[in-house]
């Protein structure tokens, strides 16, 4: 939440720039001495990763036109869920090589320091220099962008216009309070429900899974076979969100989406049989993940620009705390009533996703703008529309 408000302050591609570099102190674990030093710098490698998520989200969504805005969050969140099964297999590897090969996977991880060299060429975000009202600065990378494009596509078709061209003020800047006003209440509160939903009902279901089967009578082996197969239907799902994501109403996908999990997660606890394991598990995961590739997405859609990042980070990052109490509650359910209760209790919580998010607005194929433009909220709106017509 706190970098969400850091990167309306400094802007995207910078903040995104400082935040990858926060992610050197994953080689750090390499070095970790003891398990509260591992534990300090996983702590600070998860702000800094969780910080990067939070803006490359807000940044794609706020790059791309309405029409294809889903699309391409999707695509983004499937080439990086590659990266699960791959650093699985890397790490099958790594680790055999010693008694110290499992610091070697760190290594593995800290690589990503290298894509800093891709992100500082990206541009800045137009709305970004408007929301701070300089005009000029948006209009100068907006032109290079059209620019690449006219290159590339040839013509550029006329904006449309969506909001009426008014003064150009310089709006306010982000505040905390603003999420939590008029429409914004409402909308805060039902996404950090469906956030707090999807960790426990996700994280929930996979933390658990390779555990609960070896209490089953599964084979350790076994287990985390089943389980990385299991995986594999993740990025699989981002790319069902991909060709879904704008072809339909995004509210549509996520509701949908959390009812179908619900049925599959209930499908698997039902059954002892591999094949079956196999099978919802795999289906749990590729629809989980059209649900979050949509659900970012959604997020980002539902606040103005200067409190986008700062919307998102507040609700997805409370979603992420509740999993501190997601895996003992699970234990404690498993204790008490048993292995199908588990999974019951992780059913309802895909339901109430599903039901919390049918309260949420349209927002497909609508521009940002007009998504959070309300006749008593003027000063939340961006006054110049001469470049947000044209994103």
């Amino acid at each position: 939440m706190v970098f969400g408000n850091s990167s309306y302050s400094n802007g995207q591609v910078k903040f995104n720039n400082e935040t990858l570099l926060n992610k050197r102190y994953k080689n750090s674990f390499k070095i970790a001495w003891d398990p509260v030093s591992f534990g300090v710098i996983r702590f600070i490698t998860g702000m800094g990763t969780t910080a990067l998520l939070i803006n490359a989200n807000t940044y794609l969504s706020e790059f791309f036109p309405s029409k294809v805005r889903g699309k391409f969050q999707a695509i983004g969140m499937a080439i990086g869920v590659c990266g699960i099964p791959v650093t699985g297999w890397v790490s099958s590897y790594l680790i055999p090589l010693s008694n110290w090969g499992w610091r070697t996977v760190f290594i593995w991880g800290a690589l990503g320091i290298f894509s800093l060299f891709f992100i500082s060429r990206i541009e800045e975000i137009p709305r970004w220099y408007e929301a701070r009202g300089q005009f000029d600065k948006a209009e100068e990378i907006l032109q290079r962008i059209e620019e690449a494009v006219r290159k590339e596509k040839g013509t550029i078709p006329p904006a449309s216009s969506v909001l009426p061209q008014t003064k150009k003020d310089k709006i306010r800047l982000a505040s905390i309070s603003q999420l939590f006003k008029g429409h914004y209440l409402k909308r805060t509160s039902l996404l950090t429900a469906a956030w707090v939903f999807q960790t426990i009902g996700l994280y929930g279901f996979g933390s658990w899974v390779p555990t609960l089967l070896v209490k089953q009578g599964f084979k350790m082996s076994d287990s985390l076979l089943y389980t990385t197969l299991i995986t594999l239907g993740a990025p699989l799902g981002a790319l069902v969100g991909a060709l879904i994501s704008d072809r339909l109403e995004r509210k549509t996908n996520v509701v949908v989406s959390s009812a179908l999990i619900a049925v599959a997660v209930f499908l698997y606890g039902v059954t002892l049989q591999p094949v079956f394991i196999i099978t919802f598990g795999f289906l749990i995961n590729l629809i989980e993940r059209t649900y979050a590739s949509n659900l970012y997405t959604y997020t980002s859609e539902l606040y103005p620009t200067e409190t986008r990042a700062l919307g998102q980070g507040l609700t997805y990052g409370i979603g992420r705390f509740s999993n501190m109490f997601g895996p003992l509650i699970i234990s404690a359910i498993y204790t008490g009533n048993g292995y199908m209760k588990v999974f019951i209790f992780i059913t309802v919580c895909w339901i109430a996703s599903a039901i919390v998010l049918c309260f949420g607005p349209r927002t497909s194929n609508r521009s940002l703008e007009e998504l959070n433009t309300f006749n008593q909220h003027p000063s939340t709106t961006i006054k110049n529309s001469n470049v947000v017509n044209r994103l």
